[in-house]
């Protein structure tokens, strides 16, 4: 059986695309990952680390007018310029100061690793949990609670928002067992 080839620039975007769904790979990891050649991935990330200086400061832009394609570099501005961490001190202290209680929820159960059925976890039926149960970003089983695939992205981006939480894993917060 013969496959298709994949082009360079698919190739690349393929890369990206899979190694923003885990912490880390190995080459032949992300080679399993993508179906792409090993070769294939190292020309790639070999690429993408040569760029990547050049766009920690900038910005492209593409647009199109009269029939004419038009790109721009331009410097980024404003939080974009800033490192990520001090991205993160400003949204957290102008616009979200303190968490909520739906993420004290949610991250109580990430660093629970109440991920599955299989270790969900009984906790306190208040507004708070039921609220997250409607909206999907808790799953109930037999009376029991675990996070939806979007409840472990919320508590994954409130954890990085309020890293001081992590201290919940240690306590028996929320939970009732």
């Amino acid at each position: 059986m013969q496959t298709s080839r994949t082009s360079f620039p698919e190739a690349v975007k393929t890369v990206l695309e899979a190694l923003k769904t885990k912490e880390s790979f190995s080459i032949t990891a992300l080679s399993k990952e993508t179906g792409l050649n090993r070769r294939t991935i190292e020309k790639a990330l070999k690429l993408l680390l040569e760029i990547q200086p050049y766009f920690q400061g900038m910005k492209l832009s593409f647009t199109e007018s009269d029939w004419r394609k038009y790109i721009a570099a331009n410097e980024k501005t404003g939080l974009l310029e800033l490192p990520e961490n001090v991205q993160r001190l400003i949204i957290r202290t102008v616009y979200y100061p303190n968490p909520s209680k739906d993420e004290i929820v949610l991250i109580h159960l990430l660093l629970n690793d109440a991920l599955s059925s299989q270790k969900s976890l009984l906790l306190e039926r208040d507004q708070t949990v039921q609220k997250l149960v409607e909206q999907g970003q808790i799953v109930e089983e037999n009376g029991r609670l675990y996070l939806s695939d979007e409840g472990k992205i919320v508590a994954q981006g409130a954890l990085r928002l309020y890293p001081e939480l992590k201290e919940l894993g240690k306590l028996g917060f929320v939970c009732s067992e």
